[in-house]
C-alpha cells in the first residue's frame, strides 16, 4: 500500500483521499487511515488553504525511492520494465502526433480543430483505438512483472470507451481522467519506476 500511495502522491503532487483511491484502486477509508499514519511518520503532510490536499515530505520522497528500488531488485523485473518502456516510447511518438491532429487541422496556416467535421475526428479516434491495442500489449507485459501497472489498462480503456461514445473531452481534456491524463501518468510512472529523468524525447 505504501508504494502505491507514495507513488500516486509523487505523480499527482497534491491530492485528496478520493483522488488517491481512484488512482491506486484502494478503498478510500483505507487510504485516509494510512495517510494519517504516514503523516505521523513524517512521510506526508496535509496542506490546507485555498488549494488543499496531501503531499509528500522529503522523508516521503526518500521512502518512495527505497521502495521503488526494492521493487526492481530483481534483474529480470528491471529488464522487463525497461523493455516495456522502450515499446511504450515508440507508441508515445504516435500518441503525441494523434493529440496534435486532434487539436489542429493544420499547422501552416495554424488552424484549430473545431470538431465540426465528424469524419475527421472519427479517423483520429480509430487511429487511437489501434494504438490502444498496442498499449494494452505493453501493459500486459509490464503487469506480468509489476502487477500494479495493470490498473492503467482499465483506466485507459474507460477513457477510450467514453470517447468512442461521443464524449470528445475524454481524449485530451486535463483533470478529468481523460486518455491523455492517464497516458501522461503512465509515462511518468515508467520514468519514476526506472529511476530516469524526463529527456527531450520524453517531452
Amino acid at each position: 500500500m505504501d508504494l502505491l500511495l507514495l507513488r500516486a502522491l509523487r505523480l499527482h503532487r497534491l491530492s485528496g483521499p478520493d483522488a488517491l483511491a481512484r488512482a491506486t484502486g484502494l478503498e478510500r477509508d483505507a487510504v485516509l487511515h494510512r495517510l494519517v499514519e504516514m503523516d505521523e511518520e513524517g512521510l506526508v503532510e496535509l496542506r490546507t488553504g485555498r488549494i488543499a490536499g496531501w503531499t509528500l515530505t522529503p522523508g516521503g520522497q526518500t521512502r518512495l525511492s527505497q521502495l521503488a528500488a526494492e521493487e526492481l531488485a530483481s534483474g529480470h523485473t528491471r529488464a522487463v520494465v525497461g523493455r516495456s518502456y522502450a515499446r511504450f516510447g515508440a507508441l508515445n511518438g504516435q500518441f503525441k502526433e494523434l493529440c496534435t491532429r486532434w487539436q489542429l487541422r493544420s499547422r501552416d496556416p495554424l488552424t484549430p480543430n473545431d470538431h465540426r467535421d465528424v469524419g475527421y475526428d472519427q479517423a483520429i479516434v480509430d487511429d487511437l483505438s489501434s494504438l490502444h491495442r498496442g498499449a494494452m500489449s505493453v501493459l500486459s507485459e509490464t503487469a506480468a512483472a509489476l502487477p500494479r501497472f495493470g490498473a492503467y489498462a482499465g483506466r485507459l480503456g474507460g477513457a477510450l470507451e467514453r470517447l468512442q461514445a461521443g464524449g470528445l473531452e475524454w481524449f485530451t481534456k486535463p483533470g478529468i481522467g481523460s486518455y491523455h491524463d492517464v497516458w501522461m501518468e503512465l509515462h511518468e510512472d515508467f520514468l519514476m519506476t526506472l529511476g530516469r529523468e524526463r529527456g527531450a524525447e520524453d517531452a
